[in-house]
């Protein structure tokens, strides 16, 4: 015997996952279907005269797609 779906399984929410990380003391989250790759945390490269805020540059191949 088939289930027949009803009309209200079709009005179901869809359950959503997300990434979510941490920048400072703020946490923030993104649609997992959006991430392409994983990476870890890189060398920092250190930059000479930069404000003591910035600890420098990471190599990041690819790029960010909308």
């Amino acid at each position: 015997m088939n289930a027949i779906p009803n009309q209200s399984d079709a009005l179901a929410p869809q359950a959503l996952e997300f990434l979510s990380f941490t920048l400072g003391h703020e946490e923030y989250g993104i649609d997992i279907q959006k991430v392409q790759e994983l990476r870890g945390y890189d060398t920092v490269t250190r930059i000479a005269n930069a404000p003591a805020h910035i600890k420098g540059v990471v190599n990041l191949r690819g790029i960010i797609v909308p």
